[in-house]
């Protein structure tokens, strides 16, 4: 009986991924890199500590201008995002947020990789969901990006949109901002 329900198991899972494979060969889903084309936050913040507040987050962090998606279609599709997190005073990176700020306080933020396998499904004729799986390497790190559930991949014009939060520290304090982001092919 085990062994019926193992067989079963298999046959399931290649299934699934053989289903998932014909599905996107028969797309046109581009795989590559992606580039980082626009981020707006839902409000303005000042978390560069020059004074004035943005939406657009190219403003506010540099490192931002370098940021990269990749979407690699091997046997187990997946996404590695490389994004920016802080890292206070030189010391250890994806750590906790201190609860508050303080003046002198030097905030850089360097570009880590965040890698997820995905789900692909058709969405549109253009179109397709990259739904979150598992992450591929579990740590204990700590992020102040949310991984999207979901990234939305427009075929027709070659971007990648996502919706996610991040938790920034400001002058106030820590504050979640929700993101709305948008990647491009490189071409």
């Amino acid at each position: 009986m085990i062994n019926i329900l193992k067989v079963l198991l298999l046959f399931s899972v290649f299934a699934f991924f053989s289903c998932n494979k014909k599905e996107i060969e028969d797309g046109s889903i581009t795989w590559g890199k992606y580039t980082l084309m626009e981020i707006e936050a839902n409000e303005p913040v000042d978390i560069n500590f020059d004074g004035v507040k943005h939406t657009d987050l190219k403003k506010e962090i540099g490192t931002l201008n370098t940021c990269a998606l990749f979407l690699y279609g091997n046997k187990y599709p997946s996404v590695d995002l490389l994004w920016p997190e802080p890292l206070i005073n030189q010391q250890k990176l994806l750590q906790e947020l201190p609860c508050h700020y303080s003046e002198g306080m030097k905030i850089y933020y360097v570009n880590v990789s965040i890698q997820y396998y995905v789900d692909i499904k058709s969405d549109t004729p253009n179109g397709y969901v990259l739904n979150r799986g598992q992450k591929i390497a579990n740590d204990a790190s700590v992020y102040t990006f949310e991984y999207p559930e979901k990234m939305i991949v427009n075929t027709d014009k070659q971007v990648i949109c996502f919706e996610t939060t991040q938790t920034f520290l400001t002058q106030e304090g820590c504050k979640s901002v929700l993101l709305k982001v948008r990647f491009g092919l490189v071409h």
